[in-house]
């Protein structure tokens, strides 16, 4: 992992060693988005392939599918309000981030809310990788 890296997630600092003691959804959450440091902008997962327990050399491509795509029927109450992908758009980056890590319960379901909104939430949803293992799957000293 790269010892340097440090980006904001909300209003907290994180560094590879904060994202590695993260809950799997919230882990994944970030290891899926993209950050700027030490002059580079590339995935979280790029930056902490340890701490993201990510295979190393990500070589990614969208594929479209309907695990893209926001689902119209959720539905759920976060501190006393209703919530909809539609709404959770709406909201500033900061606070839409920590509310896409929460898990909440609609049609059956128990997920974080960044899986039943992936698109309103930025999530990078549809990104498959193929890996290669290499002298690329080093930790980034830079």
């Amino acid at each position: 992992d790269d010892d340097q890296f440090e980006t904001k997630f909300g209003r907290t600092d994180i560094n590879c060693g904060m994202v590695s003691t993260y809950e799997k959804d919230v882990k994944e959450l970030l290891c899926s988005r993209t950050a700027e440091a030490n002059g580079k902008s590339q995935f979280i997962s790029q930056f902490c392939p340890i701490a993201c327990d990510t295979n190393c050399s990500p070589t990614a491509e969208r594929t479209a599918g309907p695990e893209c795509s926001d689902d119209d029927q959720f539905k759920a109450k976060i501190a006393n309000k209703d919530v909809n992908c539609g709404t959770v758009s709406t909201y500033e980056n900061d606070v839409k981030e920590l509310l896409c890590s929460r898990t909440a319960e609609s049609n059956g379901k128990s997920q974080s809310i960044s899986k039943f909104c992936p698109i309103a939430c930025e999530t990078n949803c549809g990104l498959t990788a193929a890996r290669t293992a290499g002298a690329e799957c080093s930790d980034d000293d830079q």
